[in-house]
Formats: C-alpha cells, structure tokens, sequence
C-alpha cells in the first residue's frame, strides 16, 4: 500500500494572505488473487419440474480470478481535512482479473466502487455514487466467509443475480442490491451502534425503474455482533416490458455471530420476494421464452438460511458453511438448494495468504442455483443439476 501526503497553503505572493491550511492523503492499494479450479455441474433440465429439453453436464479445469477474499482489486482512496471535524473523502476500486487482464463486474474499470463524499471521519458521513449496500452489508458480515470462496451462503443464494436479473453493466442495476449505481449512502455510529440508509435511483428513467430505499443497523457489542437489512426496490428496466408498471420488491436479512474463542459461529436467513405478476416480464426475463437469460426464473419468493464457523487451526483458519435456499412457486413443489463449504486460508506472511476451497450445490428438480464464488460463478445445468468446485489459490495484497 502505497500512501502520498501533501500540504496546500495558500502563499501570499499569489492570494496576499495565508489560509488555514489543509492536510490531504491518497492511498494506491490493491489485491490480486489466483487460483486453479476444476469443477462439474451434472446434467439438468431446461424447466422446473423435469420439464423440457435435457441440459448436458460440463466439466472443466481452468484459472480463476475471484475464488479467495476479496477478489482482486485496484483502488485509490483519499481523504483531507476540512477542519472542523470535518472530512472529504473519495474511492475508486476497479477488479481486474488476473486470468486474462480485462476488468471483472461486467468490465466496468470501477465496477467495484466509486464515490465521493463528507463526513465527520468518526460518527457520521454521506457518499455519493456506485457502492455497497446496507443489504450488502448485513448478508456478508454475518456469514463466515463474508460472502467469499466457493458455496458461501451469500452468493450461492443468487444474491446480486435474481434480483437484478438482465441488467447489463452500467443500467443502473447492475448487480443490485450487492452494488447499487446512482446511490447516496447516509451512516452513522454512536457506541455499540450503527445505522445506514441508502437511496438510489436506478436506472433513472420516467418510470423510475431500480429504484431503492434501504435501511439497515447493526449492533456490535464485543464477541457479539447482530446486523439486518430491509430494502424495497423496482423492478429494472431490462427485465420488463416498455409499457410494464415496474412492480416493488423486497429483501430482508437477519444474522449474527458470535466468537467464543476456539471458534467464531455464523448463522442468519434472507428473504427475497420477486415480481408477482409474470406478464409485466420481458422474453428475456421469462423462464422457457426461446431468448430467456440463464438466470431468468418462475418462483415468487426466495428464503435463504445458514449457519457455518471461522476456527483457528494450525496457524490458519478453517472456515466452513451449509446453506438452504427455498424458492414458492405459485403452484406445485417448492424449489430447494443446499450449498456446502469449506476453506482453509494459511498466512504466508501479513500480505500473501495460501487457500483451498472446496463447494457445492445440490439442486432439486424445481432449482438451478448456480455455485459462486467470490466473483467467479459455475451456472447450473438447468434444474435438478448439481454443481461442484475445488480451488487452489493465492491472495496477494499491496
């Protein structure tokens, strides 16, 4: 990591009067993170219910870029001192991939985050721009993992795909509610909590597609620590037809953890509850529609819960999570998904860490959860498909 300082005065020579002055730093800081993979996913369905046409199974071995934590990253990030208590601070963080060079999230080369803001550097600030949401927030920190590595209960669930289903880079969309575009986050801290409000406006058209409202608080009170979340956001402009009423949906998240030393325990449930009327839906959006995206489905509601542990072993951590999504059709069986984690993270020294990652998701025959991983993700072979990953890989930061 690299830091540069500099100090702006006024001179007398050029305003004839000497400012206060104002201290401002700009940090260069990055990841990059590789890793070996070799994954299958076994024969499936096209529709729900052992319907349509039979999806081949696929296997492969290949190099991956967003297996470990944190996902390869380039960023800056400054701050100066307004005085008064005050800051201004802004980021931009890019992921590039180390496979191949070219930027991860869609290829935005600031995909991950960019925004600029105010705040009293302690208590309180407001950001402007694409960045995390308080959702994003209180899924991750209350899973073991943190939503990395392969069969997290975060990604796994299709969290950032569903409820962004179609959306393409830059819509204003695009992996909602993970990342929210055109947003202005609010957060504040007083003791043991802290509470964030964002609001965005989507894809910034007439009929105000994408647009979102989210709150979420968290309480941290040393080894205890509770976080939830509750957003209500419109459907996109990608997914509906030019005419549609873009409908409201809904996401909740509830966790927690606790640390008791030998071990750290994760355990918490989301909700998502997508759109109700099937025929505002464009081809795309429509599950079995000739043009149908891969991650188009037919279920109204989603529920996520989990429970999984961070345990210090021989000089590293294991890591370790089940998952079960549920998904209610309005008619017929429900969908159901296990997904299955563990991950061994071995420091080589402050800023090299060794890993493995092993996951897997079991999907029955009204279920095509995809297997993901920190940024990279296997798809199901339809429905009824299981998908399996093992990784073996290096994070390296700077």
């Amino acid at each position: 990591m690299k830091t540069i300082s500099r100090t702006v005065a006024a001179t007398v020579a050029l305003l004839g009067w000497t400012g206060a002055q104002a201290q401002s730093s700009v940090t260069i800081y990055g990841l990059l993170d590789a890793a070996l993979t070799t994954y299958s996913a076994s024969a499936g369905t096209a529709l729900p219910g052992g319907a349509g046409a039979r999806v081949a199974g696929r296997r492969a071995v290949q190099l991956d870029s967003g297996v470990g934590p944190g996902g390869s990253r380039i960023g800056f990030r400054g701050v100066e001192d307004l005085g008064g208590g005050l800051q201004a601070k802004f980021l931009l963080e890019g992921g590039p991939s180390v496979d191949n060079g070219s930027f991860q999230q869609g290829g935005l080369p600031f995909g991950r985050q960019v925004y600029v803001g105010i705040g009293s550097g302690t208590s309180w600030s407001v950001t402007a721009g694409r960045q995390y949401s308080p959702m994003n927030s209180a899924f991750a920190l209350s899973t073991p993992t943190y939503g990395f590595y392969w069969g997290n209960a975060q990604t796994s669930s299709g969290y950032g795909i569903w409820d962004s289903v179609v959306e393409g880079p830059g819509s204003g969309l695009y992996q909602a509610t993970a990342r929210m575009d055109n947003s202005i986050l609010f957060a504040t801290s007083a003791g043991k909590l802290s509470a964030e409000l964002m609001v965005a406006a989507g894809n910034k058209n007439a009929r105000k597609t994408g647009r979102l409202i989210n709150p979420g608080i968290a309480y941290l009170d040393g080894p205890l620590a509770i976080r939830a979340s509750y957003a209500r956001f419109k459907q996109g402009a990608a997914s509906i037809t030019p005419s549609a009423r873009p409908e409201w949906l809904t996401q909740y998240a509830i966790g927690g953890s606790y640390n008791f030393g030998v071990a750290h325990v994760f355990a918490g449930v989301f909700g998502f509850e997508g759109p109700q009327n099937p025929a505002n839906l464009n081809a795309a959006a429509t599950l079995g529609s000739p043009t149908a995206n891969p991650f188009a489905f037919a279920w109204r509601k989603q529920r996520t819960t989990w429970i999984g542990a961070r345990v210090p072993v021989g000089g590293g951590t294991l890591l370790t999570s089940i998952g079960q999504n549920r998904f209610d059709y309005a008619t017929g069986p429900d969908g159901k998904t296990m997904a299955y984690l563990l991950a061994y993270e071995y420091p080589l020294s402050r800023r090299t860490t060794l890993y493995g990652s092993l996951g897997s998701v079991r999907n029955n025959a009204f279920a095509n959860t995809p297997l993901v991983a920190t940024v990279v993700a296997v798809p199901a072979s339809g429905f009824n498909s299981d998908v399996r990953a093992t990784s073996i890989g290096i994070r390296h930061t700077f």
